[in-house]
């Protein structure tokens, strides 16, 4: 897979351990320079324009397409109800790129156990205050939706996983929606993190189409492929890469593999 040779997790295991930092190591020895960066674990050499490894510090570019709806001060969301209507077709604010945080979407459980988990692969400590999450099930034109808007500080600490159950499912440490999450398992599913600007963080588009994508952004080349002999029950879908980012998001940073948790 192309996005497996983009970046690899520089440590024993996956990505959730603490610590682990990611490298994009076919970036190393690329031309950098002139808006051209290196990607996640490679730093651009100032003298040579040539990507060297790196911790990090090369931030992704940042794009800005246009002034499309955005809440600069987000609406309350209820526990329950569907999310407000930010005017846009897919329902959900467009790909607006300002947010230069690290944080990612890791792992999207659609089964026994309906949960989303946030990773923070940056360097820094993010207070997830004001995040949204929004998820949906069902085809383009039959869309079931929902948010989850984290209402109090909550820090994310690098190489720190944070898991969002659906209900109360979660426990300890966990964050609790306090309502159901609407995935169908082998059925389209899509998540999408704003930050509380109204910036586009992450996508995931899993099955047959991109549905709630946000206007502006790409899930290339198609959406996830729902694997028939995936089962809910055991497997969840999880990240396996780090090459995509806001507003170009890659399938193939994305494959099914062992649950983490249960609820």
């Amino acid at each position: 897979m192309i996005g497996l040779a983009r970046a690899v997790a520089v440590c024993a295991g996956f990505a959730l351990a603490s610590g682990c930092i990611i490298e994009d190591l076919a970036a190393v020895g690329r031309p950098c320079g002139s808006g051209n960066t290196c990607g996640p674990g490679a730093v651009c050499n100032s003298t040579t324009l040539i990507c060297e490894s790196g911790q990090g510090t090369d931030m992704p570019p940042q794009f800005d397409l246009g002034d499309g709806p955005r809440p600069d001060t987000p609406v309350d969301i209820t526990p329950g109800e569907p999310p407000p209507d930010v005017g846009t077709e897919s329902g959900v604010p467009p790909a607006i790129c300002k947010n230069t945080t690290k944080l990612v979407i890791n792992e999207v459980a659609v089964g026994a156990a309906d949960y989303v988990v946030i990773f923070n692969l940056g360097g820094v400590t993010v207070d997830l205050q004001g995040y949204t999450l929004y998820y949906a099930a069902g085809t383009l034109t039959n869309v079931v939706r929902g948010a989850f808007r984290f209402p109090s500080s909550r820090t994310i600490v690098p190489g720190q996983a944070v898991y969002v159950f659906e209900e109360s499912k979660g426990a300890g440490a966990d964050v609790n929606t306090g309502a159901p999450m609407p995935f169908e398992s082998k059925s389209d599913s899509a998540v999408a993190l704003f930050d509380p600007q109204g910036n586009l963080v992450d996508y995931v588009a899993i099955g047959s189409q991109e549905i709630m994508r946000p206007q502006g952004a790409t899930f290339a080349p198609q959406p996830v492929t729902i694997n028939l002999l995936f089962e809910p029950e055991t497997e969840s879908y999880q990240r396996s890469a780090y090459a995509g980012r806001c507003p170009d998001f890659f399938r193939d940073d994305w494959l099914t593999k062992s649950i983490t948790r249960m609820p």
